[in-house]
């Protein structure tokens, strides 16, 4: 039986597996997402190492009971009350980052790259701190996924407007083809006609 560990988070919402949609599954690439994540992905592709995985191969892990989860009163009780200060800047500036691609805008590249490092920096942490981060983490890689699939959307319809005038251009080269394929065989038809005339009036004569 593949068991995970109870403080184990979902590799996507960054949530703690619980019950119902939280449970978590692993695809054929060894990551794992919970089952919510899962059903809202509107392609088959690993949302960390983007290769595709086929639904049948979802397995269904279990949380190992005999571990005790730290719960978030001995989190807050572990952390000092004094927040350190290498992690109050890495929050502010993985925060600047994600404003600024919300304000000003930034490549695909830079806002996957973004991501990847809020998702990392955001897994090494307990769960239960630096909420807004994660919110703003959480809203940045869905926006991104709706940008891609819209991006994805208009390529297939540029792809279908050049095949639709390749497709017309095709049509009128056969109809083309056939007009002159028409013309040529009525100018035989004519040439046999008037060579069968000349021919039958010399044999009367």
């Amino acid at each position: 039986m593949l068991v995970v560990h109870p403080n184990s988070t979902c590799d996507v919402c960054l949530e703690g597996y619980t019950s119902g949609s939280n449970v978590p599954h692993s695809i054929s690439c060894g990551h794992v997402f919970c089952l919510r994540c899962l059903q809202s992905l509107t392609r088959l592709i690993c949302p960390l190492c983007r290769t595709t995985f086929d639904p049948i191969e979802i397995r269904k892990l279990h949380i190992d009971k005999a571990v005790q989860p730290i719960s978030a009163t001995a989190v807050a009780a572990a952390t000092p009350a004094t927040a350190d200060p290498e992690v109050v800047e890495d929050v502010r500036r993985l925060q600047d980052k994600i404003d600024h691609i919300v304000l000003e805008g930034a490549s695909l590249t830079d806002v996957r790259n973004t991501i990847d490092e809020t998702h990392a920096w955001l897994k090494s942490r307990p769960k239960e701190e630096h909420r807004d981060l994660r919110a703003s983490h959480r809203l940045l890689y869905r926006v991104t996924e709706d940008r891609s699939i819209i991006a994805n959307l208009e390529k297939k319809e540029e792809e279908m407007k050049v095949r639709l005038v390749e497709a017309e251009r095709l049509m009128s080269d056969i109809s083309q083809k056939r007009k002159d394929e028409a013309a040529v065989a009525f100018a035989v038809e004519k040439s046999l006609r008037e060579h069968y005339n000349r021919m039958n009036a010399e044999w009367n004569g």
